[in-house]
């Protein structure tokens, strides 16, 4: 397997869906839908058939998004030109363009920068301190996740047998949280997918994200993990792993119906 298709294939783990969402996954289709406009809930994960058989399956897909705004995910196993045709056929535009890049969790790390503080999200103010700073980190204007669906995070992240672990980078004088991100462990891939890596526009340049991907690089390698990875987005993330000394790998593309 190589490696793009290895990255591909932690998308295809639905463990993580939240109840009330619907699933569908066929060898040709792995579809989430949401009844509501969560982000990332109403989404393709895989899509993969003939060019003759597209416009049914963008149908089916229409059918379980309607009023909501859709996302499919494009991978190198199924980027080429009859597929674009067909979904911009279909009310698609490609809005986000991605790399994949790697890292060995053997690689050299730069210790943590003086003033900070790497904290695990192992109790229930970490994990409200993650979320607000991801949506600072990220612009993105929701309100925080109600007392059942935190618990049930913080349950994923605590669990004896956790896939997910979470942290957050703190400002060691003040107790700011500066930076948080996430990581999913895939065993049977010896794959650590990083996520949601973040930092507030006030706590830039001071080293957070590169502790950031120490501790969850380090996590990784107690888990016996061989590497870590993600989708780094081309006009804004990719730049930034780069320099972290992740090797690129294929493109992923997000194309979105409003």
């Amino acid at each position: 397997m190589n490696t793009d298709d290895l990255i591909e294939r932690t998308q295809w783990d639905t463990f993580w869906v939240p109840s009330g969402v619907s699933v569908i996954d066929r060898p040709e289709l792995l579809l989430l839908s949401c009844p509501e406009a969560v982000h990332g809930l109403n989404a393709v994960h895989r899509l993969r058939s003939t060019d003759a058989d597209l416009p049914r399956l963008l149908d089916e897909v229409t059918a379980h998004h309607v009023g909501r705004s859709s996302r499919i995910q494009l991978y190198p196993s199924n980027i080429r030109p009859a597929m674009d045709r067909a979904l911009s056929s279909a009310g698609y535009t490609l809005t986000n363009h991605h790399d994949a890049h790697t890292l060995s969790t053997d690689a050299r790390r730069a210790p943590t920068a003086a003033g900070l503080v790497v904290r695990p999200v192992d109790r229930l103010d970490r994990l409200v301190d993650a979320i607000t700073v991801t949506h600072s980190a990220f612009g993105r204007d929701e309100p925080m996740p109600d007392a059942e669906t935190l618990s049930g995070y913080l349950r994923d992240c605590t669990a004896p047998d956790a896939r997910v672990h979470r942290f957050v980078v703190y400002d060691d004088a003040s107790g700011q949280p500066l930076t948080s991100g996430g990581m999913t462990i895939y065993h049977d891939l010896s794959f650590g997918f990083l996520w949601a890596g973040g930092t507030v526009p006030e706590g830039r340049g001071r080293g957070a994200y590169t502790a950031l991907v120490t501790a969850r690089v380090r996590r990784a390698a107690a888990c016996g993990i061989a590497q870590v990875g993600l989708y780094a987005r081309l006009e804004t993330s990719a730049p930034i792993v780069a320099a972290q000394g992740f090797s690129r790998h294929g493109p992923m593309h997000h194309w979105t119906r409003p």
